[in-house]
This record gives structure tokens, sequence and C-alpha cells, in this order.
């Protein structure tokens, strides 16, 4: 069992530093980790425009009735000090089955404004492969 992203890693698409510049939040990359590959790591970049900052993704195993929110409190790098990365990881439930599928978004709050990165309207989904 394995987990396989539905969409192209968004950092390499073309547009993505006017991506970032206009949405304040991007997921950068997501790959699978963990022993059995059932765990999601994913990178965000967030500009950085407040000290205070809260980010996470939020996500959901059926298709949005119950949804959770996975903190990415993992500081990793400035990058000239106009954007900061955060680390995300969402492991997944051990009764998580076969053709399943992750949906999730990425959000960035500050002084309770929300920024929000959803795939262009369409989530970013991962799919649970044998």
């Amino acid at each position: 069992m394995y987990l396989k992203c539905c969409f192209p890693q968004p950092a390499s698409r073309p547009d993505f530093l006017e991506r970032m510049l206009t949405q304040m939040v991007c997921l950068e990359n997501a790959y699978m980790g963990g022993s059995l590959n059932v765990s999601l790591i994913g990178l965000i970049r967030v500009r950085n425009i407040s000290y205070e900052k809260e980010v996470f993704a939020r996500y959901s195993i059926d298709h949005w009735v119950n949804f959770q929110d996975c903190m990415a409190d993992h500081f990793m790098q400035t990058n000239g000090g106009e954007f900061d990365k955060f680390v995300f990881k969402l492991v997944l439930p051990k009764d998580f089955y076969v053709g399943g599928t992750v949906e999730f978004a990425v959000c960035f709050k500050r002084n309770g404004q929300e920024y929000w990165d959803n795939n262009d309207g369409n989530n970013y989904t991962v799919m649970c492969c044998e």
C-alpha cells in the first residue's frame, strides 16, 4: 500500500511565484513518508507579512463529511525574508484502505485573517494505491 499524489507538484508550476505573491500561502511540494508510505509530508510556503503565524493543512478522508487540521508547526527556513516555509506531517489512520482518498488544502492565519491554497478550488488529492 502506498500514497500517490493526484496533482503535479505546485512548485513546478510556471506561475508558482505569482501565486505566492497573490495568495499569501501555497503548498510547495508534497511527498510520501513513513515505513509503509502512509504518511503525507507537505511543505507550505507563506508570505512573511507577520511575525505570528498559524499554518496548517485541513484534510478529509470522507469527502468533507468530517475534517481535521494538521498543524505545520515545524519552521523550516526563511527564503531571503520574504517567505517562510513550514512542514506538516499527516499520518493516515491504520484502517485507511486501498482506493481511499485524502483531500486537503493549506491555510495561513494571522490577526484573524485566513489565506487558503486549495488547488484552484479543486483541493489537493492523494490516493491510496496497492
